[in-house]
Formats: C-alpha cells, structure tokens, sequence
C-alpha cells in the first residue's frame, strides 16, 4: 500500500512546482527546461538501465518482465500489472508494438532522482520531472538548441527567431498531432509561429518511473496523460 502511494504522489508531483514557476512567467522571465541525464549518480540504476536498454533493443519480452514491477501502473484506468503492460501495448505481437521505440527513446531523453520521504526514484524523460508547471494542455517543451520557428509550415519560410529548450504555448492545441510536420506555437516573445514537431514534447507524453524494490530495481510505472 506505501509503494502504491508513492507511485501516485510522483504522478501528481508535476503539479507541485505550479505557484513558483507561474510567478516567474508573470515577471516575463522565459521558461526553459535544459535536458539533463542523472543516470551516473547510482550505478546500480545505470547499471538496471543498460540492462533494461538491451532488452528493448532486442525486443525482450522474457527479459522485459523481470525488470518490471508486477505491480506496474500502466494507465489511470484498470490495467496494472505485467498483464495490463503486455495487454494495453500487443507485447505478444512478434515485436511490433510501439512500446519499445517509445520506451528507449524516454530513457535515452535522460533520467532524473526524485525523493520521496525516504524513497529515492528514478523518472524519465527529464522533461517530465522538470516540467515547471505551466498548462499540461498548452504547453509543450522545445527539446533542441537553436530551434527554427519559421513564418509558415515549410522550411524556406522566413524565420522569425530561434528558441532554446524554451517552454512555449500551443497556438491551436486542438490541430496539433505529434504525427504531423509542423505545429502552430506561441513563443515566450509573444511571436506566433510554426515549428517541427520533431522538437516539440508534451509534459504529459509517456513517462516512465524506477524504484528500487527488495534490492533491485524495478519500472513501477509507465504513463501518458494525467
């Protein structure tokens, strides 16, 4: 019941950071969220994830399984479990389900230590965990250096400026899709603009979180959405 408890308050916790991250966008000072990797600090973690890294690569199933928590939080609906992981994503469907490219590449964004009380956990991508509390339904997080945001969806339009790791507000959340090119974005400067997708990532897209349980690490949850 205690693990099960923490996993939810590390659900809720992008929330946490609202009140001081606000103010600073009242006073006008941009939001940035820079990619950082703590998977150095704990070797054993490090260890965990090159091992989790090589069962993903080869589309492990077997191997999968015992580095995940039988208590896994798969969804804020019904599944949990090994069975709700291999259910919701075809994991017995000859290793063509998503979950593994999406996996590998939230673990390769960066992972990031998160305390609670004395449990310390893991959680990625660092997006994620450092997200400063803007609108989850707005606000997406430019993940590259010296982003192009362009005057129209073509890469010969006019570039309007450049952004850095800024968080920035969508110009029409509802048409935009992470499968298409280009998204309409407002920046902090107040300009609006388009910007490839490919730069983009939501607060609330798939994250993952890694608690080490009786001495060995575990995913304890892997979620998109809130």
């Amino acid at each position: 019941m205690l693990r099960k408890t923490l996993v939810f308050l590390l659900l809720l916790c992008i929330g946490w950071s609202f009140s001081f991250w606000t103010a600073e966008a009242n006073l006008g000072i941009p939001l940035k969220v820079y990619p950082r990797d703590e998977t150095e600090h704990d070797l054993s973690f490090m260890e965990y994830k090159l091992q989790l890294l090589k069962v993903i690569a080869s589309k492990d199933l077997d191997g999968l399984l015992p580095l995940v928590s039988p208590e896994i939080h798969v969804s804020f609906g019904k599944e949990s479990g090994h069975h709700g992981l291999i259910s919701l994503w075809n994991l017995g469907d000859n290793g063509s389900s998503p979950f593994w490219s999406t996996l590998d590449n939230i673990l390769k964004m960066g992972c990031v230590r998160q305390t609670l009380g004395k449990e310390t956990i893991f959680v990625a991508p660092y997006v994620y965990a450092d997200f400063p509390g803007a609108d989850g339904g707005w606000s997406m997080i430019v993940t590259g250096h010296s982003v192009r945001v362009r005057e129209t969806p073509s890469l010969t339009a006019k570039v309007l400026e450049t952004l850095d790791y800024d968080v920035v507000n969508l110009a029409d959340p509802k048409s935009f899709h992470p499968n298409l090119e280009w998204a309409k974005i407002s920046t902090p400067s107040g300009k609006t603009g388009y910007i490839r997708t490919t730069y983009l990532r939501a607060p609330l897209d798939y994250r993952a979180g890694f608690q080490k349980i009786h001495g060995k690490w575990q995913m304890i949850f892997f979620v998109s959405g809130d």
